[in-house]
């Protein structure tokens, strides 16, 4: 009974949504579309409680000693090095009504930057679409316009990480000294490591799935042979490319709904991130049923 009762109470707010929906022009602000995207139209499907795990922009040169690992609350680990994703891409089988928590490792299997968030991956399943982004764009404080990172060494000088290895030899206690980097997006169940081109553009993979966030992880270390060193761990949410996320400020709430409702009806016009956000049925149309879709969403009918 007390099922029934939630979810007339949640349809009766998904029309209260509707109606005031209606009622709030002016509610949502101007929203310039500044950020440099592309969908491939290359999509990749996958099962359930599955990661799909692959490599983009990968070059002889490219930093190979990193990978991803996925532990579980029962502390089973389930890892993948990005090198062996170059040729072809791996897939893990995780299992069910498990929470998760994800690091970066080396290749000596230490791992790092965990969050302290944990995720579960049995509704993660489903069609997942393959983007071209300008990283500057999106994270202006972790990228340069041209794909790299900027770290600031302990004597207080700055290094630029370009994802190569760079062997600087030993340093006189015969410490090895070196640089390196490496990152990669977490989307639902699917895992890109990539490598941005000499324009700064990376492709990855992103659920399609409403309300699904996109999970930036990178890495930066360097030792030189003066002692300068700097370990940089780097977390962060690809937001403005969440599938509902229609006002692009990171969150779904009823301005997003509002949104689709004021475009149907002509009053406002999209640019393509806001377009891209608001097909949530992926149907090729943005419609009242992408509207209704999202309320629904918000109000935890689906």
């Amino acid at each position: 009974m007390k099922n029934i009762i939630k979810k007339l109470t949640a349809i009766a707010m998904c029309g209260v949504l509707t109606v005031g929906s209606v009622l709030m022009t002016g509610a949502v602000s101007e929203y310039e579309d500044r950020k440099d995207f592309e969908v491939t139209g290359t999509t990749q499907k996958i099962s359930n409680n599955q990661l799909f795990v692959i490599t983009t922009g990968y070059t002889e040169n490219t930093a190979k000693n990193f990978g991803a690992m996925f532990i579980s609350t029962d502390y089973q680990k389930y890892s993948v090095m990005f090198k062996d994703c170059i040729d072809a891409p791996k897939f893990v089988n995780l299992p069910k009504n498990q929470e998760f928590t994800r690091h970066m490792i080396t290749a000596n299997n230490r791992y790092f930057g965990n969050t302290g968030m944990k995720f579960n991956y049995d509704s993660t399943g489903g069609e997942y679409v393959k983007m071209r982004i300008k990283l500057s764009d999106y994270f202006p404080d972790v990228f340069n316009d041209d794909g790299t990172m900027t770290g600031k060494l302990s004597d207080g000088t700055y290094k630029n990480f370009d994802f190569t290895y760079e062997d600087f030899g030993t340093d006189s206690s015969g410490k090895p000294c070196y640089a390196t980097s490496g990152a990669y997006f977490v989307s639902g169940g699917a895992v890109t490591s990539f490598v941005p081109d000499k324009n700064g553009y990376a492709e990855l993979y992103i659920s399609r799935q409403l309300g699904e966030d996109t999970g930036l992880m990178a890495y930066k270390y360097c030792r030189l042979k003066n002692g300068a060193e700097c370990k940089i761990t780097i977390g962060g949410k690809l937001n403005c490319l969440t599938c509902g996320d229609v006002y692009p400020d990171g969150n779904i709430t009823v301005v997003d709904a509002t949104s689709v409702q004021k475009y149907i009806a002509g009053i406002v016009e999209f640019g393509k991130t806001q377009l891209f956000n608001s097909d949530v049925n992926h149907d090729g149309e943005i419609s009242v049923v992408d509207a209704t879709l999202i309320q629904k969403y918000i109000v935890g009918l689906i």
